[in-house]
């Protein structure tokens, strides 16, 4: 049997009620800020894996897959993302194992 693989998982799920696009420039800033933090912490490998629903009514918003060895340190990097700082967004962090390895990125 293989190795199980260890992550962490982290969910979330709607936070206070997002405006429209272009309704609010302060939110649009920091959705900017958003993708552009995740990006970071994708190139600097602690971040495996994102991505969003497209269904418009939902309360999950997004799944990250991290692999930092530490929840505590999933839950603080997620909790300095822009969107959760505002309280757009609210996170759950959740262990999480798999018998295959995500595929690394580089560049």
């Amino acid at each position: 049997m293989a190795a199980l693989n260890r992550y962490e998982l982290v969910v979330l799920r709607q936070g206070r009620p997002h405006p429209a696009s272009g309704e609010d420039g302060g939110y649009d800033r920091r959705h900017a800020e958003h993708l552009k933090y995740l990006e970071s912490l994708r190139a600097t490998g602690s971040l495996v894996l994102y991505g969003g629903s497209d269904e418009p009514d939902t309360q999950l918003q997004a799944v990250l897959l991290f692999q930092t060895g530490s929840l505590d340190e999933a839950r603080a990097t997620a909790e300095a993302d822009p969107l959760v700082r505002a309280g757009y967004l609210m996170i759950e962090v959740i262990p999480f194992v798999s018998g295959f390895r995500a595929p690394h990125r580089s560049g």
